[in-house]
């Protein structure tokens, strides 16, 4: 693997602890917390100060995923900048509106924009990278996969580009060589010794084969929300049935004010992509963070 090729370990701020995002700086890697669907009160300040604990917490720099940029958070980011915190990425649609409305990035933070298709957001010349994140991944996604958003945009921007979605270690070195920086491993790291997956998800999850990950939305819109829905997941399964009636982004304000729900099978609102389906042989093969990456 490239040395330049950085591999991105997420975890998502509604399990109990970002340890998987721990684990990934320990590894060599880019731990980052992803609160893009919300959080419960205090979830995202004890993740960010789990992170930046000296003894316990990342071994290098970390990372934040958001939906957008509210006053709270912004003052969460201007706490941890000085404690580790140097990137933030949001959906491009939401940089546009916080640079639309005169706002500017935070002092010691690089902003990237998380983009689903080709067009070219309006940040573009604002931003120190893109996260290409493709129709596997989880959340909000566009029609194309994620190598597809790479041959468009390694043509098309000499920014920074990370791939979201459709991640493998073999892909990974394939990567590196066409001059992707870095991709993003999620879903997949889910059964990972580090993992602090709930015993009841845990079971639930493990002979998962990534068709449960369900694209909700309007094909003739171009966007959808990935959601892993099961016939026992009422919560999941109640989404999907207002997807017949509601926009995408009716459903992904409906997950942002409820929030990822990590806890059971009947509850659980989880945005996850199609790497779920691989996170059990990982496990198998690689047991560790560290020997994945």
């Amino acid at each position: 693997m490239s040395a330049e090729f950085a591999c991105l370990g997420y975890s998502p701020v509604g399990l109990s602890r970002p340890d998987l995002a721990i684990a990934a700086t320990r590894a060599g890697g880019f731990g980052v917390i992803d609160a893009e669907y919300g959080a419960r009160p205090g979830a995202l300040a004890a993740a960010l100060a789990a992170l930046a604990c000296p003894k316990r917490g990342a071994k290098g720099p970390f990372g934040l995923h958001l939906g957008g940029l509210d006053p709270e958070t912004w003052e969460l980011i201007a706490a941890y900048a000085p404690r580790g915190l140097t990137r933030v990425s949001l959906p491009a649609a939401a940089l546009d509106a916080h640079f639309a409305a005169g706002g500017a990035a935070p002092a010691g933070v690089a902003l990237w924009a998380e983009v689903v298709g080709r067009r070219a957001p309006a940040c573009l010349d604002r931003v120190a990278g893109l996260v290409l994140k493709g129709h596997e991944a989880g959340g909000l996604v566009g029609e194309e996969g994620s190598f597809i958003l790479a041959q468009h945009w390694l043509g098309a921007t000499d920014l920074p580009l990370v791939l979201r979605g459709g991640l493998s270690p073999a892909a990974a070195r394939g990567l590196a060589g066409l001059g992707i920086r870095g991709g993003v491993y999620e879903a997949g790291l889910l059964f990972l010794a580090e993992s602090p997956l709930p015993a009841p998800l845990r079971a639930a999850l493990r002979r998962a084969d990534g068709t449960e990950t369900v694209a909700l939305g309007d094909p003739a819109g171009g966007r959808f929300l990935r959601l892993f829905v099961q016939p026992v997941w009422s919560a999941a399964r109640a989404l999907r049935q207002d997807a017949a009636r509601a926009p995408v982004a009716a459903l992904r304000a409906a997950l942002g004010e409820r929030g990822p729900v990590w806890e059971t099978p009947a509850t659980a609102l989880l945005p996850l992509g199609q790497e779920i389906g691989a996170a059990a042989s990982w496990a198998a093969i690689h047991g560790t963070v560290a020997g994945l990456f």
